[in-house]
Formats: C-alpha cells, sequence, structure tokens
C-alpha cells in the first residue's frame, strides 16, 4: 500500500547510488525484549508505524544521500508515478513476454526478464526466452523438448539453447530494432501535429524519456551485433 511520508520525499532518487532505505517499525510485543547492543536499539521509543531512514553503509559526513523510489527495471511506469526519467536505473524491462497459452510450460519471474541500459547486455532468461520464442514460432515440438529439459534440468537444455544461439540472437535483434522504430522513434521525425497537445515542459520530460530509452535499446541492438559475429565466428571455426 502506498504510504504518505512527511519529510521522506526530501531523499533525492538514485537506482544505482541508493545508500538509504525505510525501516517501517512494526508493534512490539509484551513480551519482546529489546537489546540494547542493537543497531537499531532505540526503535521501542517510536510508535508502531513510524518509519525511520537508515544508511544501508558508512557514509562521509557530508556526503549525498540518495533513496531508490523502486520500480528500476520499468521505466514506463516510473515516468508514470514519479514524473520523470530514471536515468539511473541500469537495468529495464526487455519487454518479452511468454504467450499466454505457454505460461504453464516455460513459468519465469518478468523481474529477470531485463537487459542492460549501458552495456546493452542481455539477461540470462532473456537469452533463454528467446531461444523457446523463436521455437514456438518455428516448431513446436522442440519448444516442448526445450521446455521439458528446463524443467529436468538436464545436460538437453544447455545443448539446446547452444544448438539455437544464432536464431535466438537474431530473434533479439529484430525485437529490438522493433521497439527502437515503433515504441521510441527519433523524435526529430514526429509529426508536430502529434505532440501539439503537450505542454512544452511536458514534452521535455517525454522527448528526455523516449530520447533516453531510444539509445538504451540502440545499445542492446549494438550488443546483438557484435554477439551475433561472435557466434558466427564460433560456428565457422568448428565446421572447420
Amino acid at each position: 500500500a502506498a504510504t504518505l511520508v512527511p519529510l521522506g520525499d526530501m531523499f533525492n532518487h538514485d537506482s544505482a547510488m541508493a545508500n538509504v532505505y525505510p525501516n517501517f517499525l512494526k508493534e512490539q510485543d509484551d513480551d519482546e525484549e529489546i537489546d540494547d547492543d542493537a543497531a537499531d536499539t532505540h526503535h521501542h521509543q517510536y510508535k508502531a508505524g513510524s518509519i525511520q531512514m537508515k544508511l544501508k553503509t558508512n557514509v562521509e559526513e557530508g556526503s549525498p544521500l540518495f533513496l531508490s523510489y523502486g520500480m528500476g527495471d520499468q521505466p514506463a511506469r516510473f515516468l508514470v508515478n514519479f514524473g520523470f526519467w530514471d536515468r539511473s536505473a541500469n537495468l529495464m524491462d526487455a519487454n518479452l513476454t511468454v504467450p499466454e497459452e505457454y505460461t504453464q510450460d516455460w513459468p519465469v519471474d518478468p523481474s529477470e526478464l531485463v537487459v542492460s541500459t549501458r552495456s546493452g547486455g542481455i539477461s540470462e532468461e532473456v537469452w533463454n526466452l528467446a531461444v523457446y520464442r523463436f521455437l514456438l514460432d518455428q516448431d513446436v515440438a522442440a519448444a516442448a523438448k526445450l521446455s521439458q529439459a528446463r524443467k529436468d534440468k538436464n545436460d538437453t537444455f544447455q545443448a539446446m539453447l547452444d544448438q539455437y544461439d544464432i536464431p535466438a540472437i537474431m530473434y533479439l535483434r529484430k525485437h529490438a530494432l522493433q521497439i527502437i522504430g515503433e515504441t521510441y522513434p527519433d523524435m526529430d521525425l514526429c509529426p508536430a501535429d502529434g505532440l501539439a497537445s503537450a505542454s512544452p515542459r511536458r514534452f521535455g520530460m517525454i522527448a528526455r524519456y523516449n530520447n533516453g530509452m531510444r539509445e538504451s535499446w540502440m545499445r542492446v541492438a549494438e550488443s546483438l551485433e557484435y554477439e551475433l559475429e561472435d557466434a558466427l565466428a564460433k560456428r565457422q571455426k568448428e565446421q572447420g
């Protein structure tokens, strides 16, 4: 549930450099003993429902304090909720999902389907899902075999990932280029009348978000180009 915390909004946000976290105090049991040597030895002086801002680690006097607002890998939701683009986020949602009819065959934690905003790197779960998505389009029986091998955690799973690495890279590259072209287009090429209703302040915010996300996805596409070159060179060497 959302909570209003007076003075809490004075902390600046930074996903990468956050050194402060909120500590919500719960009601203390009557028979609970207080450890005077504990770091939060004075917590019993505050009412249940109070909040403390605590340091994650030691910081030098005078150093800035940063709090993470959360949703670090969901830039669109972050923009809507907080009104600015989180340029400090190291990760972003890969916008890759399991088709609804196959969610039981390929369960996955959405928080693991991410790519790097800085290097363009791809998480392991995205690589694996890309192979599965490719096989669903090309060979459903092979997709079922990959899914079962994943559940069994046997050698077949890694062997199939290696076998279809090049198609997976090409699948992800097409995915990245599609996002660049359709979701985050070059705003210099956007029709002026499509943005006429936006206020100057709102337009600036949208433009920064769009350009930042576009640059991040271009790094993903570039990273996949290198991955494809390496995979092709490796395959050619193996074939001799």
